[in-house]
């Protein structure tokens, strides 16, 4: 393998297609597979109802186990190009974040490519986070700390919820998508790498602009304007990832407009690299954005 990918990570370096037959195909597996997969002890999982009057979308809810006082929520947009569901490593770090982030984590199983361009995924993120906003009191959740996170594509609809009024308080921004225009040196560097690249997010960006002709400042973060608050962030790139340089740019973005960024620059990583769950990379890295939820929160401990 012609880059230098941690050796604890190559086992998962394999290549990701990314084409119509095969999201149609992985639909209804990895929706079927997500309530059997084991998470750690100590939280329970809940599915609950979106609904905008035209259209109606689960979503998990994670929540640490015996605590009654409101707590801090994580609203979380998971990856996969607008068009793959969330895979079972999405369901293990989401009860991960729940557990040792003292927060509830509710991930909506958002509309998917190819069926449902943009704005689907757009506004099933809005109503996502109106409908916490709404509702939680009944969720027992301080709407005063309710941040919003993301991985790769995930980090598109989180965007949008920043801009949002009332703003998030935090951002957690996981190998963000951030340019639509495909303009950075990562992005004609990274052409073959592992889990995605450069080909694949050019397919990703047509199918899910749709040739609809949207202004890229209403759809790609490094060309939107930002909302009047923009919340601080936790950004983390990974090194072989036609995403890394737009990441980078984007922190940059952030910062010019106030916002305090702790950027995390991860090494000998690709794209999606904490598949690996038990690896001492994914694990000090998850560490990682963990203490930036419990501080973006006001928690204590580690």
């Amino acid at each position: 393998m012609k880059y230098r990918i941690h050796p604890d990570l190559k086992k998962a370096a394999y290549k990701m297609p990314f084409c119509k037959p095969l999201l149609y195909m992985s639909h209804l597996p990895l929706r079927m597979a997500f309530p059997f997969i084991k998470t750690s002890a100590g939280v329970s999982i809940k599915r609950e109802t979106i609904s905008d009057n035209e259209n109606v979308i689960s979503a998990y809810v994670f929540r640490p186990e015996n605590t009654a006082k409101k707590i801090p929520c994580l609203l979380y947009f998971h990856g996969g190009g607008f068009g793959y569901e969330a895979a079972p490593y999405h369901k293990v770090l989401s009860a991960i974040y729940a557990k040792h982030a003292n927060c509830a984590v509710i991930m909506p199983n958002y509309r998917l490519l190819p069926a449902y361009p943009f704005p689907a995924a757009k506004n099933d993120a809005l109503n996502s986070y109106k409908w916490i906003l709404q509702n939680a009191r009944r969720l027992n959740i301080d709407t005063n700390r309710i941040a919003v996170g993301g991985d790769s594509a995930g980090c598109v609809l989180a965007a949008h919820i920043c801009r949002s009024e009332p703003a998030p308080c935090f951002q957690m921004l996981i190998y963000p998508v951030a340019d639509a225009k495909m303009s950075t040196r990562s992005m004609r560097r990274f052409t073959d790498t592992p889990l995605w690249n450069s080909t694949n997010n050019r397919k990703m960006w047509s199918a899910y602009l749709n040739g609809s002709g949207v202004p890229l400042s209403e759809i790609s973060p490094l060309q939107m304007k930002l909302g009047n608050f923009v919340p601080n962030a936790y950004i983390e790139t990974a090194e072989f990832d036609c995403l890394h340089d737009e990441g980078i740019l984007y922190a940059r973005k952030l910062k010019r407009s106030g916002s305090f960024v702790e950027l995390n620059e991860t090494r000998g990583t690709f794209h999606g690299y904490d598949i690996v769950l038990g690896s001492p990379v994914t694990k000090k890295n998850v560490s990682r954005r963990i203490k930036a939820l419990r501080r973006a929160f006001g928690s204590k401990g580690k």
